[in-house]
């Protein structure tokens, strides 16, 4: 056997191997996911990287995990836009997320996550129109406003997240551990982009911290949230991916050779 032609076969094989383990995040449904550890770029190796408003927000070392974005002090309009479209028609399931903090729990409506211009399309927020105190919500769509669950407390870090499944019409919303049960939800189409620390087109900006925000193309369970919120998100090291696939390389060569000896 030609030991040079088997060992360039090994690591083909090895650098297939390592492009396939390395989009296993994307393949999981994972599409965006922000850190927010300095910069406001995609980790999740989609390349979907966020672009900070005019007025950027702040970067703070006090975040969920390290470091995270302050958003709307001194009444400043800040903002990350994010290119991913949640629209249904381009995601008709989608999951979205984030740890917040709030600084202020006043009678304001304030934008989380949003892709919303007037239709009460997918949205995370603070909501006065549940009455007070003012809570986390989630909207549902033309005609049915919003889903509102937990209190807004300042200085708390919170796990906040929705679901949407536009086929089965159906949305489901997290906060902390508790889950709301499947509403039905009618949005239509909004942005194509998404906005985080404000609605893109109403409302107030949001005033506090955003940590650790993601997306997936996938209708997450409540099992799949809990394991977000209690593990976090892990994304492979790809140093130690390479050094997989080589390895795996390594055996699928020396199998061979052992079957066809030279």
């Amino acid at each position: 056997m030609n030991l040079k032609n088997g060992f360039s076969k090994a690591i083909s094989l090895g650098a297939l191997l390592f492009g396939a383990i390395v989009s296993l995040p994307a393949s999981a449904g994972l599409i965006g996911f922000y850190t927010f550890e300095g910069n406001a770029n995609d980790v999740s190796g989609n390349g979907n990287h966020g672009t900070l408003s005019a007025t950027a927000p702040t970067l703070t070392a006090a975040g969920y995990q390290g470091s995270a974005y302050q958003f709307g002090s001194g009444g400043a309009n800040t903002f990350v836009t994010l290119p991913i479209d949640i629209n249904p028609g381009a995601l008709p399931q989608v999951t979205f997320g984030a740890w917040v903090n709030a600084d202020v729990a006043d009678a304001v409506i304030r934008g989380i996550i949003s892709h919303d211009n007037g239709d009460f399309d997918r949205t995370i927020d603070v909501d006065t129109r549940a009455g007070t105190p003012v809570k986390w919500c989630f909207f549902t769509g033309v005609g049915g406003g919003g889903i509102c669950d937990g209190e807004v407390v300042v200085d708390d870090w919170v796990f906040l997240a929705v679901a949407y499944d536009a086929t089965a019409g159906i949305g489901r919303f997290a906060v902390n551990g508790a889950h709301s049960a499947n509403f039905t939800v009618t949005n239509g189409a909004g942005e194509t982009q998404t906005t985080v620390g404000r609605n893109p087109n109403f409302d107030s900006p949001f005033v506090g911290r955003i940590d650790n925000v993601f997306f997936y193309d996938k209708f997450l369970s409540i099992q799949q949230l809990d394991d977000i919120r209690i593990n976090g998100i892990s994304l492979p090291e790809p140093a130690t991916l390479a050094l997989m696939g080589l390895g795996l390389a390594g055996i699928g060569y020396r199998r061979r050779r052992s079957v066809n000896p030279a």
